[in-house]
């Protein structure tokens, strides 16, 4: 556990310094992404940017047509008031296909850790969302959370963390440790979604990574409980639905690090994975990919920046460009970190500094448009930043 108090220390340390940006009181009674703790970022099929956020308890649209030089007013859903999760690794999500939107979000339950995952669509672009609905199928008053969503097959599909299987096991004495993964369709003539258990045992509150290969199969990456309490990762594929162990970290800790992973499917079918460990093999922050053949896995890579925390990686890669970012922390502040790879991770150029902050920092993502590579990054007071690669 004090492992655990040391990481969850750095992820709120603030400090000011030359690095710094300069911060402005922002008055949050107003609509303004400077208030939002997380943002999500999207590109449609027009490269427009659709970015989404929580405020006073509702979720907030806004648009950029040319990438991030000036924006729309921003648009607040008047058909989701209510509780919305909005803080590092559990964030509302959004897909825009064309003419529809799809958003999802966790909804805290009155009870501490519980809650439900929480859908709602707009088949006119925007302009008007259909009633929110419950995804999780359960009725229970515990935990369901840490939502990703996913395009498939031009269907909307959920995975997130549930709770249920731990429930029940407490109901008849029985150990269970973590929660169970969970997969919803979006089934819209009956406005509702199936409900399929993918895994036990997962750590409670890690993102989840989720992508499909060329043939629209989901493939999972998430932080696993094996045996006592050892936290690392394991990746599933919907091709034959097998748990398989993707990092021997050995990190053993009876409490979860908030940190889950990255993966990314290239145009060849090759799976790029990143993550963060403070394992007794191994600790701080590392690449591995896995062969289109037959799913070999590579040597693991170490990334991190050695007299530094690092924190938070993503990866995206596209034919043979993997791109990953991170954050290092040194006590003061915050670095935005790059590392590019032109021969899909078999080697990487130098680590690069993209930008640096000592006020609250966002977890980075790596977002495209099927044109340009892009980093979404956040920093609450002082705004949202797309930074071209």
């Amino acid at each position: 556990m004090r492992i655990l108090s040391i990481l969850l220390l750095a992820l709120i340390t603030v400090s000011s310094n030359a690095h710094s940006v300069n911060k402005k009181k922002v008055d949050c009674k107003d609509i303004d992404i400077k208030c939002a703790s997380t943002v999500t970022a999207t590109f449609d099929e027009n490269s427009t940017l659709w970015l989404l956020w929580s405020q006073n308890q509702s979720l907030v649209l806004q648009t950029s047509t040319d990438y991030g030089k000036s924006y729309s007013k921003p648009k607040v859903i008047e058909k989701i008031n209510e509780p919305i999760s909005s803080r590092g690794e559990n964030r509302p999500k959004i897909i825009v296909d064309k003419d529809n939107i799809y958003l999802s979000w966790a909804r805290p339950g009155k009870k501490r850790f519980t809650g439900d995952v929480r859908f709602s669509a707009s088949y006119d672009k925007g302009k008007t969302f259909i009633d929110p609905i419950t995804v999780n199928n359960d009725q229970l008053e515990i935990g369901h959370s840490f939502n990703e969503m996913q395009l498939q097959n031009n269907h909307v599909s959920l995975i997130w963390l549930d709770k249920r299987e731990a429930f029940w096991a407490k109901k008849k004495n029985q150990p269970y440790l973590g929660s169970a993964l969970y997969k919803g369709q979006w089934k819209p003539e009956g406005k509702q979604f199936s409900n399929q258990k993918l895994a036990d045992n997962t750590c409670v509150c890690c993102r989840i990574a989720l992508t499909t290969d060329s043939d629209e199969n989901l493939v999972v990456m998430w932080r696993h409980i094996f045996g006592d309490n050892i936290r690392d990762h394991a990746l599933l594929s919907e091709v034959d639905n097998k748990l398989q162990r993707v990092s021997d970290d050995n990190w053993k800790i009876n409490g979860c690090p908030h940190q889950g992973p990255g993966l990314s499917i290239d145009n060849d079918g090759k799976r790029h994975m990143v993550w963060y460990t403070q394992g007794n093999n191994r600790k701080g922050v590392f690449y591995r990919s896995q062969s289109a053949e037959n799913f070999k896995s590579s040597d693991i890579f170490d990334f991190s920046i050695s007299d530094k925390q690092n924190h938070h990686p993503h990866v995206l890669a596209s034919n043979n460009r993997v791109d990953i970012v991170w954050l290092t922390f040194n006590g003061e502040y915050w670095d935005l970190m790059r590392r590019a790879s032109v021969d899909s991770g078999k080697s990487f150029k130098s680590p690069e500094i993209l930008d640096s902050s000592s006020d609250e920092a966002d977890r980075p993502f790596l977002i495209s448009d099927n044109k340009r590579t892009f980093v979404s990054w956040h920093k609450k007071g002082a705004g949202y930043r797309l930074i071209a690669l």
